[in-house]
């Protein structure tokens, strides 16, 4: 039976699309999603989603209609799944961590190792960078039993991207882990400052006000930029942010490590935890999360994970921090491996 999808639920954008095809590929049933992205500037599939799509669709052999740039409907039917080894390029500046989001959850369930390279925006506005994926998203869910890997060969920024990386997922062999970070903790910051084609001298004063944290200059980037990403060791806690062009580079530097400090007693981070969401719902017990607001990603998300499972969750809390539980479908890999449509 497809499932249908209105895409301008909730927050209306890309998050529905990439949650929706995730599951649609894991649980092997077709959907048909209409009004994508309908509440954004620019309605419809973006490069980096199409990107997202052929991956998904190479994993799963599905019959796809509706994937091309500006299609604001598409009917994704998949009929297999299996680890697959491919090159994929957004040919613009779209972020690579996006595409990252779409396609990490049904690399877990092939049933064997994928290796993907993508091509496109490593350090952009409006997504997180890729660092904060390796070091916030990454670690949580190695907690959980998987071990995503990410190699970044080439920083890319806007307008044109060109940055690369290469990611490695072998499918996990039992149930994901629950995940349970509850605690408030002040821990210890880490951070990384990337510098493409600035001056020395403007990395090393946004340096100075950082603090101890990674510098790296790279000078075989296609556009200028820089981006700061800050993370609390052992937690699922971060930011990440570029330089705008109407940024000083201090005011810029101070103002991440002021959002990283306003909430960092949380475990978990606003952010992380609409992106974690969907590996809780797969996992096998009862996960815990607490992070100081809830965002329309997170809504949108448990709506459409409802959609595909039974799972149970509830949201407690108030200004103070919010807790939420999910208990998990507790789906077995190597019983999605061996299914067949």
């Amino acid at each position: 039976m497809m499932i249908e999808i209105d895409g301008s639920l909730g927050e209306g954008g890309g998050q529905i699309l990439r949650t929706a095809l995730s599951l649609s590929v894991i649980l092997r049933k077709p959907v048909k999603i209409y009004n994508i992205r309908k509440k954004r500037r620019k309605p419809g599939l973006r490069p980096q989603h199409l990107v997202g799509l052929e991956v998904l669709r190479r994993i799963s052999n599905a019959r796809v209609r509706g994937n091309y740039v500006g299609s604001e409907s598409i009917v994704f039917h998949p009929r297999t799944i299996r680890p697959v080894t491919l090159s994929v390029n957004t040919g613009t500046a779209g972020s690579v961590s996006l595409v990252i989001q779409a396609i990490l959850p049904a690399l877990l369930f092939t049933g064997g190792i994928s290796r993907i390279k993508i091509t496109g925006g490593t350090d952009v506005g409006m997504a997180p960078t890729v660092d904060y994926i390796k070091r916030v998203i990454f670690p949580a869910l190695h907690r959980m039993g998987s071990s995503p890997s990410l190699a970044i060969l080439r920083r890319g920024f806007m307008p044109v991207g060109g940055g690369s990386v290469v990611l490695e997922v072998p499918s996990i062999g039992n149930p994901l882990r629950p995940l349970h970070l509850t605690r408030k903790e002040r821990g210890e910051m880490g951070g990384i400052l990337v510098c493409g084609k600035v001056s020395p001298s403007l990395c090393k004063r946004m340096a100075s006000v950082l603090g101890e944290v990674e510098v790296e200059q790279h000078d075989n980037v296609l556009s200028s930029g820089a981006s700061i990403t800050l993370w609390k060791e052992g937690y699922a806690y971060g930011v990440s942010g570029v330089l705008k062009a109407s940024d000083s580079p201090e005011g810029f530097a101070h103002n991440m490590k002021e959002l990283f400090e306003m909430y960092k007693e949380f475990p978990v981070d606003s952010h992380a935890a609409d992106q974690l969401v969907t590996f809780l719902a797969l996992s096998k017990g009862v996960s815990k999360l607490l992070f100081p607001k809830v965002t329309g990603h997170l809504r949108t998300n448990l709506r459409i994970i409802q959609v595909f499972t039974d799972i149970n969750y509830r949201i407690e809390g108030s200004r103070e921090g919010y807790m939420l539980t999910v208990e998990g479908a507790g789906l077995d890999p190597e019983e999605i491996a061996m299914q067949e449509r």
